[in-house]
This record gives structure tokens, C-alpha cells and sequence, in this order.
């Protein structure tokens, strides 16, 4: 019994995840979209972090080839892109909810205006 329980837990954390996924691959392809918009009323922030540090960490790789063995190097080199993976996924995560914020406030605007407008008609 317990097992079985066990098994769909599993399965289900599995689906979850799965789920999970596809789901941040639409997110992805739509934000592609929204972004070309945005860029003309963002004031240049935010956006060149990610690329800065991998530079960086490219410059350090180079150091670590001279010093060790080819076997640590690519272990390491794995290690460093599974970070790098990681990161973006943060940065992807950060940047849509900063994406979600800004739509909120345009909506709240928009929505202000409206008001604006209907209470300036009620009360003319």
C-alpha cells in the first residue's frame, strides 16, 4: 500500500514538473513578443547583468586550462554551465515578474483613466 502511495506521489511531482515547464515555454515565446514593446520605454536597466558575469567567467575558464588537467577542467566547465543555467532561469523568473508588475501598473492606469473620465462625464 504504502508503495503504491509512494509511486503516485511520484508520478505526480513528475507531471508537475513537466507541466511546469511546457508552461515556462509558452511564457517564454509570449514575453519574446512583449519585449520589443518594452524596450522603447525601458530607461537601459536591468537588462546587461546576466552577460557581464559570463564574461567574466569565460576569463576564468582560459586561467584554469593553464593551471590543471583537461579532466577537472571540463568537469568544472560543466559545473560553471549548470550555474550559468541556473542564473538565467533566475533572471528569466525576475524579469517576468517585473514584466507582470509593469502590465499591472499599465492596467491600474489605464483603469485610473477610465475612472477619470467617467466621473469627469458624471459630474460635468
Amino acid at each position: 500500500m504504502e508503495e503504491e502511495k509512494k509511486k503516485r506521489k511520484r508520478r505526480r511531482r513528475r507531471r508537475r514538473r513537466r507541466r511546469r515547464r511546457r508552461r515556462r515555454r509558452r511564457r517564454r515565446r509570449r514575453r519574446r513578443r512583449r519585449r520589443r514593446r518594452r524596450r522603447r520605454r525601458r530607461r537601459g536597466g536591468g537588462g546587461g547583468r546576466g552577460r557581464r558575469r559570463r564574461r567574466r567567467r569565460r576569463r576564468r575558464r582560459r586561467r584554469r586550462r593553464r593551471r590543471r588537467g583537461e579532466e577537472e577542467e571540463e568537469e568544472e566547465e560543466e559545473e560553471e554551465e549548470e550555474e550559468e543555467e541556473e542564473e538565467e532561469e533566475e533572471e528569466e523568473e525576475e524579469e517576468e515578474e517585473e514584466e507582470e508588475e509593469e502590465e499591472e501598473e499599465e492596467e491600474e492606469e489605464e483603469d485610473c483613466g477610465v475612472l477619470g473620465a467617467l466621473s469627469a462625464w458624471l459630474f460635468s
